[in-house]
């Protein structure tokens, strides 16, 4: 019989795996039956369902695993990364006002830079900054928060800022609904880090200590879903707007993201990106990572946990 595996989802691109891994029967190949929740853009709640036994598996932002750990040491255990790179389809967009004379990140001297919430896209906009020799005090950086799509784009039609740092799908649309032109669609790296691991899978570090063969299987399903991603990028539109990503035709515009699958997360990558965030004091202080990967990293094995 298989075992039921509780996804608890936010439907943004980053969860990508999870819904290839429904889509296309790939938790039933490993003995999972999946039962799918969307908690929209509730993170706190995805995150609490999964640590609170609600909920085996969800993909949320690495920054809100690291915060979540630090607070609560011991809890949370991470099987894969999507991951920003250099050159490669990015999570993060920076627009501009048409009109605005925005075509580079220098082009933001003297003018007003919306950001995605605060906190680490803070940081992101200061460094980005600095990489493209400007001093930051040079920009006006207005964090938008909460950060909803609606206020995002009413704050650049509006004129109340001349550029936007954000997140895919808002770029895409903004762009398809004319209230931005695209500057940059890899802004951040390698102006931040050369490899940002910006979301990631999480279950609990009791459940892979307790139920390791199920916490393995999960893995297992989610890596065969990251080669599904490589081998067929064309499919990604179908699946992003089935699971409510985006409104059709919308999809088909989006980037396909990269991914680490256990066997290939980069350790010492994520400890660099967790000291950035606490060098920059969007954590409250430094964190080992190393402990967050118990079956993930360069000795995870399928179907046999890290060797």
């Amino acid at each position: 019989m298989p075992e039921r595996v509780r996804v608890s989802y936010v439907p943004s691109l980053p969860s990508l795996p999870l819904f290839v891994a429904d889509d296309q029967g790939l938790f039933a190949k490993h003995g999972l039956e999946p039962k799918l929740e969307n908690k929209g853009f509730d993170v706190p709640g995805a995150v609490g369902a999964v640590l609170t036994g609600q909920a085996d598996v969800t993909y949320v932002a690495y920054f809100a695993i690291l915060a979540t750990e630090l607070q609560n040491p011991g809890s949370c255990s991470v099987l894969q990364h999507e991951v920003d790179e250099p050159a490669k389809p990015s999570v993060y967009a920076l627009l501009a006002r048409p009109g605005a004379g925005i075509s580079s990140v220098k082009d933001l001297k003297g003018k007003k830079l919306g950001v995605f919430g605060r906190g680490f896209f803070e940081a992101y906009a200061r460094t980005m900054i600095r990489h493209a020799a400007l001093d930051p005090g040079e920009v006006t950086i207005v964090p938008i928060d909460p950060p909803l799509p609606e206020a995002q784009f009413g704050a650049l039609a509006q004129g109340e800022i001349d550029a936007l740092l954000t997140l895919e799908p808002i770029g895409t649309i903004a762009e398809v609904q004319n209230v931005a032109v695209s500057v940059d669609r890899s802004p951040l790296s390698p102006a931040v880090l050369p490899h940002i691991p910006t979301g990631a899978a999480l279950a609990s570090r009791k459940s892979a200590g307790e139920r390791a063969d199920f916490i393995r299987a999960v893995a297992d399903a989610l890596d065969d879903a990251v080669d599904f991603i490589d081998g067929n990028p064309g499919q990604m539109g179908r699946i992003y707007e089935k699971y409510q990503v985006v409104p059709p035709p919308l999809g088909g515009r989006l980037p396909t993201l990269q991914f680490w699958t256990s066997a290939k997360v980069k350790v010492n990558t994520c400890q660099r990106y967790a000291d950035y965030l606490a060098d920059n004091g969007v954590l409250p202080g430094k964190i080992d990572v190393a402990p967050l990967y118990p079956v993930s990293g360069p000795g995870a094995k399928k179907g046999g946990g890290k060797g």
